[in-house]
């Protein structure tokens, strides 16, 4: 168990709760602490985690879209590079009024339904 003591880890998984689609898929997110990408598209694909604990934090609990500064959600996408505006200003002209919000991180993506 990479360091973890048995008795610690038997401890943590006897203080999980029962199996569900939110628990389930927060136990997924965490387990995707090293791989942001992967853990972001996992959150825009389904919608969990949809609160995190600070760590040592007891009595806090924060909602998932306050962590992100400047932006009131989590980011849907990424904007498509300037070098498209300048090198392929006709696709990406179209390809952004494709899109609910045009280039920006709010704009949801086709198969984005959460």
């Amino acid at each position: 168990m990479g360091g973890v003591s048995n008795t610690d880890a038997d401890s943590y998984v006897g203080l999980l709760p029962a199996a569900s689609q939110e628990t389930v898929l927060t136990q997924k997110y965490i387990a995707l602490y090293m791989d942001g990408l992967e853990a972001w598209t996992e959150y825009r694909r389904n919608g969990f985690p949809n609160t995190l604990t600070v760590p040592g934090d007891t009595y806090l609990t924060y909602t998932f879209n306050t962590l992100v500064t400047g932006l009131n959600t989590i980011p849907n996408r990424i904007t498509y590079p300037q070098n498209e505006q300048l090198i392929n200003k006709s696709n990406w002209n179209a390809a952004r009024n494709n899109l609910s919000d045009g280039d920006t991180m709010i704009s949801k993506l086709f198969w984005n339904v959460n």
